[in-house]
């Protein structure tokens, strides 16, 4: 993997979901950091993540260092995804888990942090089920964006990350039910490139992405 450090270009991360296959991304991310002695987040203009990649996102971009959030990863994976005697076939009857050992997770780590104390711009997707609608939370990056900011950080990352079939939706203050964001955007880089041409106004010939994921594809 490469990560460039010129200031002269917008460099995007995106993080794919996929479960506790984000193990993968942040253990590639942990390595890179005590390599070099840095954080992650002091390199990229705009961090785009998806489910699991959303939480990984929202932990860096509020100061975590990889190795923190890979910890999360390692030490509460069996919290997250416990074992049942019903197996896969609980999926047919009810969620397969509860969202309550995620939300516990998600509340050590992050506490009560919200949004916008984000060191860098976020883009995190989530799904409205009932209207079939799109939300993407964002950082206050543009004089429009006055809303998600606000929002407790661990909500955020439940909203992404509320698989279908898997966890139950995430409900707002406001009642509005919010699912996974890899129901219609689980590799969200082409959201990113999209909100630093438009809403961020960059030039694409100093633009940069690197994705992580099930893949990985870095531009050299």
């Amino acid at each position: 993997m490469h990560i460039a450090t010129e200031t002269s270009r917008f460099q995007i991360l995106s993080l794919d979901g996929g479960g506790l296959k984000g193990l993968f991304s942040i253990a590639l991310l942990a390595k890179w950091e005590a390599e070099r002695n840095t954080r992650v987040v002091d390199h990229f203009d705009l961090i785009a993540g998806t489910s699991t990649g959303g939480i990984i996102a929202i932990g860096l971009g509020l100061g975590f260092s990889a190795a923190q959030i890979m910890e999360l990863y390692l030490s509460k994976g069996e919290q997250i995804f416990p074992s049942s005697l019903l197996g896969d076939a609980k999926h047919w009857i009810d969620v397969k888990y509860s969202s309550e050992g995620l939300h516990k997770a998600l509340e050590e780590l992050l506490e009560s942090r919200k949004l916008g104390e984000s060191k860098t711009r976020l883009l995190i997707p989530a799904f409205d089920p009932k209207f079939e609608g799109i939300h993407i939370f964002k950082t206050p990056h543009h004089k429009r964006l006055q809303t998600d900011f606000k929002e407790l950080a661990v909500h955020v990352a439940l909203a992404t990350s509320a698989a279908p079939t898997y966890f139950t939706p995430h409900v707002k203050d406001s009642g509005l039910e919010l699912v996974d964001g890899g129901i219609w955007s689980n590799n969200p880089v082409m959201l990113a490139v999209a909100e630093g041409l438009g809403y961020l106004g960059q030039d694409q010939k100093i633009s940069q992405h690197y994705e992580l994921g099930q893949r990985m594809k870095s531009i050299p």
